[in-house]
């Protein structure tokens, strides 16, 4: 739960963080109970972003490999309609450079 007086449905999320990678292959996923867009250093690498295809509590999954190396501004926003909330973000090593 959000806590008590926060709205649990029709809401939206901004999420907002940076990381520090060594240069390599990574695995961007996101699994969200709605509407999801994930950004890195403002250029869009996930979206799940169709209303007319939800499915009440359902929990949607997607990923993206991006090459990264050093700093990088992570920015996920969430939609969420139901007072079902879930949000996971994994960024997971495929190949990391020498």
């Amino acid at each position: 739960g959000f806590g008590t007086n926060i709205a649990r449905e029709k809401i939206a999320t901004v999420s907002t963080s940076v990381i520090n990678v060594p240069q390599g292959l990574y695995r961007i996923g996101i699994s969200a109970s709605e509407m999801v867009r994930v950004y890195i250093d403002d250029k869009l690498v996930v979206e799940n972003w169709d209303p007319s295809k939800l499915i009440y509590d359902a929990n949607y999954h997607r990923d993206a490999i991006v090459t990264l190396k050093g700093l990088h501004t992570i920015r996920v926003e969430q939609a969420q309609y139901s007072d079902y909330g879930m949000l996971n973000l994994i960024i997971q090593p495929v190949y990391k450079e020498k």
